[in-house]
């Protein structure tokens, strides 16, 4: 954890880009899937939906420079270190883009507080993401529209092996 807080370190020098720009005042670096470490900082503008956070631009740099998209730990914070004081937690715009990026980074480590060295994973920040239920419904839709499924589900259907499937709860009720 020492290297990613260094090199988040590195990137907070806050100061202002343009009358209408401030940036470096957050910062993050981020490792990772094979080891290498990625910094980013926050960029704000005037108008609110144009800004970027820290943890969005240390993603972006990473898959830049590296094409990656799978993050093992990450640590974000102003001018110290996250704490129980300073919070060093992604916003709900960045953990969605996160898991978005990839969904192996619902197992990423985030620092919570750096000297305990205290970590949370971004799936416990979503714990029931609805990505991972549309992906499923779609492998699930995929699997529906095959000709081994219909052929399977018309030999079940002709021999009356079933009655009632309900999708919500997954449960079976057979004849036989």
């Amino acid at each position: 954890m020492e290297k990613i807080y260094n090199k988040a370190k590195e990137q907070y020098h806050p100061k202002e880009v343009s009358p209408f720009i401030y940036a470096h005042h957050v910062v993050c670096a981020i490792e990772s899937e094979n080891g290498e470490i990625y910094a980013g900082f926050c960029i704000e503008s005037c108008g609110g939906v144009l800004d970027l956070c820290a943890e969005r631009t240390a993603a972006l740099n990473m898959y830049i420079n590296s094409g990656q998209t799978v993050i093992k730990r990450l640590i974000a914070f102003r001018d110290q270190a996250p704490s129980k004081e300073s919070c060093g937690m992604p916003c709900g715009a960045c953990k969605e883009f996160l898991m978005q990026f990839n969904q192996k980074n619902k197992d990423m480590e985030i620092m919570v507080d750096y000297e305990k060295r205290e970590v949370i994973t971004l799936e416990k920040l979503l714990p029931d993401w609805w990505g991972l239920v549309a992906m499923i419904n779609k492998k699930l839709r995929i699997f529906t529209n095959t000709k081994f499924f219909s052929l399977v589900h018309l030999w079940l259907s002709s021999n009356n092996w079933f009655r009632f499937f309900n999708f919500s709860n997954t449960s079976f009720c057979c004849d036989k």
